[in-house]
């Protein structure tokens, strides 16, 4: 983390949060600083950033230095193995300190610098995404919204990126619900289109997700459902299984509406359904309101067309039972 810290400053990030085994400090809603105990992502610790100047700062020293500093770190503890190598002198449990220190750092660090996303933001996957020029920009606004966002401040105004990658696909993702929450559908759609016709720099799991996503605001559409229809039969084996696994509220509003409006099955609809709260703990919360709008009037319109069918109430809409009920809210009695 320390060397975090030194190649933040040498990259040109502002430091928001600097916590090493829980203790450290964060910036809190407001801007002000919390110092002492703090959660924290990863295994060790975590140094959040923020840029100072999106085109030109780089994480490349941020990446670089913890390397720099592992170096030293092995340097001074061979030789302190090296030096000490009785069994029986007085010393040796700084030996066998200095192994074992030299064991675990190089686990963390093979964990930090594997190239895939984990539950946290490590070095590795950072790599990976700026060697394109375009996901260093796109990752420097991403930094930007996730500090508003921490700190309580109104978040950047978003940008549409026209290169394509997985990251900046998330980006573009997210001017796609905003247009969705301002009912602009055919501006959403037309990013989305863009996304699917794209042939090299995006995955297969992303132009999925983009199928999805639009075969749902179509079939979601009265006045779009025969597009929507004509859609799902031209769909490839990959984006149906996509649906099918439903991992995403896109694919599990598609599974839920083509069940509904296309197969006519009210068991598949009610399947779909059932998994909708485990589906929604993974959406962030800012899109959660969206995601639980959106599928509220997909089950209003699959209500409509199959008025008999008795669907599962969903998680916000059960009522509370009566011993939860408040006690301001009983009928007082005659008495």
């Amino acid at each position: 983390e320390l060397g975090h810290l030194v190649g933040a400053k040498i990259g040109k990030y502002r430091v928001r949060s600097f916590v090493v085994l829980g203790l450290g400090f964060k910036t809190k809603k407001g801007g002000a600083k919390k110092v002492g105990f703090n959660s924290f992502e990863g295994l060790t610790g975590e140094t959040k950033v923020a840029p100072l100047d999106v085109e030109k700062s780089s994480l490349r020293a941020y990446i670089a230095f913890p390397l720099l500093f592992l170096l030293i770190e092995a340097v001074v503890f061979v030789t302190i193995i090296s030096v000490i190598n009785l069994p029986d002198d007085k010393y040796s449990w700084a030996e066998i300190f200095s192994a074992c220190a030299l064991i675990v750092g190089a686990m963390i660090y093979v964990y930090n610098y594997f190239p895939a996303h984990l539950e946290a933001l490590t070095d590795g996957y950072i790599a990976t995404l700026i060697s394109k020029p375009i996901n260093r920009v796109a990752l420097n606004n991403l930094l930007l919204a996730e500090e508003a966002s921490a700190i309580g401040a109104p978040a950047p105004k978003r940008v549409i990126y026209d290169t394509w990658s997985d990251l900046t696909f998330g980006l573009n993702m997210g001017v796609v619900y905003d247009f969705i929450k301002e009912g602009k559908i055919r501006e959403a759609i037309a990013i989305l289109d863009k996304a699917i016709g794209v042939e090299k720099g995006l995955s297969g799991y992303c132009i999925n997700e983009a199928k999805s996503l639009k075969l749902s605001l179509w079939l979601g559409n009265p006045a779009y459902q025969r597009q929507g229809a004509e859609m799902y039969q031209e769909l490839d084996d990959s984006a149906k299984k996509y649906i099918s696994n439903i991992s995403s509220p896109s694919a599990l509003r598609c599974y839920f509406l083509i069940s509904g409006i296309i197969e006519e099955s009210e068991t598949e609809a009610s399947f779909a359904l059932d998994k909708v709260e485990k589906v929604l703990k993974g959406v962030p919360e800012e899109r959660l309101d969206v995601e639980k709008a959106l599928i509220k009037a997909n089950m209003d319109l699959v209500r409509k067309v199959h008025p008999t069918w008795e669907l599962p109430a969903m998680p916000w809409e059960q009522k509370p039972k009566e011993e939860d009920k408040p006690e301001g809210d009983s009928k007082p009695s005659d008495k």
